[in-house]
C-alpha cells in the first residue's frame, strides 16, 4: 500500500510538472515571439521611413500637444509608445555597391560610429534577426542601396526574460508545493485502503487458523474410516479435497505473512538454492523434468524464509507446467541478483504478466489450481524492492526475478 501510495504522488507530481512546462513554455515561447515581431515593426516602419524618424514614429505625433489614444494607436498586443521616436536607441548604415558604408542616422550611446560601420557590415547579405542578444536588426534594398537597421530592444526583452525565470521559478514551486499537498492528501486518501488491506490480513490469517483445525480432523476421521473399512472412491476424493483446501489455506497464509517488510539477514542465497533444488530433484526426475541449473555464488539480505518460499514456488511451477526440461539461473547483474526459470511449454509467444494476477491460471493449468503462488512470489518479491515479470518465448515460459 505504501508503495502504491509513492506511486500515486510521483504521477500526480509529474503530471503537475508536464502540464506547468506545457503552460508556461507555450507562454513564454508567444513571448519571445511577440517581442520580435514588436521588433520588426519598428525596423519596418524605419525601413518605411528611409531608415529613420525624419517625421516622427507615430501618427499621432502630429497631434503632439494634444495626443489622444485612437484606435490607430494600439498594437496587437496593447497601446504603441507615440514616444518611441525620441526613446529608440537606433542606428541606420548605407552600403553601396563597392561597400563603403555610410551612417544615415545615430541615435545610440552604447557605441562608437566606426563600430557601427563595422557592425552594419557585418550583417549584410542577412535579411531580419537577433544579434548581440537584444539587438534586432532588418536588412532591406533602397535604390540599389543596401540598408542595415539595428534597435536596441534591451528594454523590452527585459520584460521577457523576467517572464522566463518567473516562469522557471513558478514551475519548481508549483512541483515542490503540490508533492507536499498530495503527501499529505495521500495519507487521507489511502487512510481507507490501508485499513481495509489490514483487515485482509488480519482475515486471511484467522482463516488460516480456522481452518486448518477443521480439516486436520476430517483428514483423521476418513482415515478412521478407511482403517475400519477400507479405502474407497468417496474417501479418496475426499483426501484430494482436504489436500486442495490446506494448499489454498497455506498459500492465502502466506499473503498474511509476507504483505509487511520482513526480518532480513545475510543469507547465501547459493547455498539456498543447491538445497530446495537438491530437496526437489527426484520428483522433478518423476515428472519427466530434465533440470539443468547455473549458479553462482551470491549472497544477499534478505528473510530466508521468504526466498525458500519464492524457490519452491518457482519449482511448483516447473511441476505444474513445465515440458520435459526446466533451466534454473542464479548470477549478480550489476548491484542485483537475477534468478531466472524456464521451462519448454505449450504456450503462445508474447508477455504473460497475467500469471502474478491473484485467483488467475494460464490456459493450460491443471485441473484444481487456484493461481495463487506466484502472486505470492510477485508480492513477497516486490515487498524487497525488487521486479519480477513472466513471458513466453519459442514455446519457452520464463520468470525472471531481480533482487
Amino acid at each position: 500500500m505504501k508503495r502504491a501510495q509513492n506511486k500515486f504522488t510521483l504521477y500526480a507530481v509529474l503530471a503537475v510538472f508536464v502540464s506547468l512546462l506545457v503552460l508556461l513554455g507555450v507562454i513564454n515561447v508567444l513571448n519571445f515571439t511577440v517581442a520580435a515581431e514588436d521588433a520588426d515593426r519598428v525596423t519596418e516602419m524605419i525601413a518605411n521611413d528611409q531608415g529613420g524618424f525624419a517625421r516622427g514614429t507615430h501618427p499621432a505625433q502630429e497631434n503632439a500637444g494634444s495626443f489622444v489614444f485612437d484606435r490607430g494607436g494600439f498594437g496587437p498586443m496593447g497601446p504603441e509608445s507615440p514616444e518611441i521616436g525620441k526613446s529608440l536607441r537606433y542606428f541606420t548604415a548605407a552600403i553601396d555597391a563597392s561597400g563603403n558604408v555610410t551612417l544615415t542616422a545615430f541615435n545610440i550611446s552604447s557605441f562608437d560610429e566606426e563600430t557601427a560601420k563595422e557592425w552594419a557590415a557585418s550583417l549584410k547579405g542577412r535579411t531580419t534577426g537577433w544579434t548581440s542578444g537584444t539587438y534586432r536588426y532588418r536588412v532591406y534594398d533602397r535604390q540599389g542601396t543596401t540598408m542595415v537597421t539595428v534597435i536596441d530592444q534591451g528594454r523590452e526583452m527585459q520584460g521577457v526574460y523576467r517572464t522566463l525565470i518567473l516562469s522557471v521559478c513558478g514551475t519548481i514551486a508549483g512541483v515542490l508545493l503540490s508533492f507536499v499537498i498530495l503527501k499529505m492528501v495521500g495519507r487521507r486518501l489511502f487512510s481507507p485502503l490501508e485499513q481495509a488491506d489490514r483487515r485482509q490480513r488480519q482475515f486471511l490469517s484467522q482463516a488460516e487458523q480456522e481452518f486448518g483445525l477443521p480439516l486436520t480432523v476430517i483428514n483423521a476421521d476418513v482415515e478412521l474410516i478407511e482403517r475400519t473399512e477400507g479405502p474407497s472412491d468417496e474417501t479418496r476424493s475426499i483426501h484430494r479435497q482436504v489436500r486442495k483446501m490446506n494448499t489454498i489455506v497455506k498459500e492465502l497464509g502466506r499473503f498474511a505473512i509476507y504483505s509487511e517488510p520482513q526480518e532480513e539477514t545475510a543469507l547465501d542465497l547459493s547455498a539456498l538454492a543447491e538445497e530446495v533444488l537438491g530437496a526437489y530433484g527426484e520428483k522433478l526426475m518423476e515428472n519427466g523434468i530434465e533440470l539443468v541449473k547455473t549458479i553462482d555464488r551470491v549472497s544477499i539480505n534478505a528473510n530466508r524464509e521468504v526466498m525458500k518460499g519464492i524457490l519452491e514456488e518457482l519449482i511448483g511451477n516447473a511441476l505444474r507446467y513445465a515440458k520435459g526440461s526446466a533451466q534454473f539461473s542464479l548470477s549478480k547483474k550489476g548491484d542485483r541478483v537475477r534468478m531466472v526459470w524456464s521451462n519448454a511449454a505449450d504456450l503462445p509467444d508474447g508477455e504473460a504478466d497475467q500469471v502474478f494476477d491473484r485467483f488467475t491460471t494460464l490456459e493450460n493449468a491443471p485441473e484444481g489450481r487456484n493461481g495463487l503462488g506466484l502472486s505470492y512470489v510477485k508480492q513477497a518479491v516486490e515487498q524487497m524492492d525488487g521486479r519480477v515479470r513472466a513471458f513466453v518465448r519459442n514455446h519457452t515460459f520464463t520468470l525472471q526475478i531481480d533482487l
